[in-house]
Order: structure tokens, then sequence, then C-alpha cells
């Protein structure tokens, strides 16, 4: 919004109180006015891009950039830029890179969801990760770290939506060997 320099400080001045805004396609906001707010009419010279109601009211139409002006009865005016951006495309899948893991006590698992809006893979969203049990696993950036035998879900979430893993840990195996060699043929075993 521009003020004109020739009303500052005068007492029919009348001014937005932000000199620029922002909407989305199909989001409205009150553009808030200072000064002499008698008899006060709102236009939007773009009317396909914004509108603009008689209280002050603008509501985004279409992508772009568009005036509104403000006018009071004393003779003030001021001018406001709106731009208008199209929203955010909303996740509509995240697929986790496996559904069911096994793994040992002590051992790192690197897991990775996949964002799609659309059908299209994007990377520009944050994946909020967590362990239904952080006692038997715990999960950091995808990364699961077995602390404890016992299940526990691994869940991936971007904007409300999640996918899941189920994971089992099982304690470590420990073989011990009395022999230090053994020969074994095929078709028989060692006991």
């Amino acid at each position: 919004c521009k003020k004109k320099p020739s009303e500052s400080g005068d007492a029919n001045a009348v001014a937005f109180a932000e000199k620029t805004v922002s909407v989305e396609v199909g989001a409205e906001k009150v553009l808030t006015v200072t000064g002499n707010t008698d008899g006060l009419a709102f236009e939007s010279k773009t009317p396909t891009i914004v509108t603009v109601t008689a209280d002050g009211k603008i509501k985004g139409i279409a992508e772009g950039t568009a005036e509104v002006t403000v006018t009071n009865t004393a003779g003030g005016s001021d001018s406001c830029t709106v731009t208008v951006t199209r929203p955010a495309a909303p996740v509509t899948t995240v697929t986790m890179n496996v559904a069911e893991y096994e793994t040992a006590v002590g051992e790192t698992v690197p897991l990775r969801a996949t964002v799609k809006v659309d059908g299209t893979t994007v990377t520009d969203k944050t994946v909020a990760w967590t362990s239904s049990d952080p006692t038997v696993a715990t999960v950091d950036n995808g990364t699961v770290t077995a602390l404890k035998a016992g299940s526990t879900t691994i869940t991936a979430t971007v904007d409300g939506v999640s996918d899941t893993c189920a994971l089992t840990v099982k304690n470590n195996v420990q073989i011990a060997f009395t022999q230090t060699t053994y020969k074994v043929m095929t078709g028989t075993s060692v006991e």
C-alpha cells in the first residue's frame, strides 16, 4: 500500500495499516485502515484478481497482484498492493520404504518416506518421525535405533498424512564355539 506524501500528517488522511498484503486464492482478509475513517469507500483496481467489500474485506480470486484503494469523505486516499497466491497443494500420500522390519538390539535401521502431492514426489516437506514405544526403539530423522527386544510402530507423518512400519526387535543371538576348526561335508551337520 502506498500513502500519498501530500496526505502525511493531514487530518483528512486515511492509510492502510499494511502496505502490502498476501492472500491465497479463496482466502479472505480484512484490511485495517487508520486515520480519518469517515465514509470509507474501498475499490479493487483488478477485481478478477482480488475483490473488496464495503467494509474492507478482500478475497483472493486468481493468482496475481492488484491494487486496492480506500478513500474517505474528506478526500483522503491510500492504496495497498495485494498479492494473491495459489494455496499449497495438500500432501496426498506418505509411503515408507518398508512396511515391516526385523532387527536386533543395538542395530540402526535407516528408513525413508516418500511424500507425494497429486502423484508427484516432493522433497520440500518435513517428515515427523515417531515410535509408538521409544523404550523398544527410537527414531531420529528416519534412523531407527533398536534398544531392547519387543515391537513398536514407526510412523512417518507429513501434514496429517502418515504411513507406518511394524518394527520387531530381537535380542542378539550369540554362538559359542568350543573348537576353532570344523570340517563340514555337504549333507552333514555339526552338533
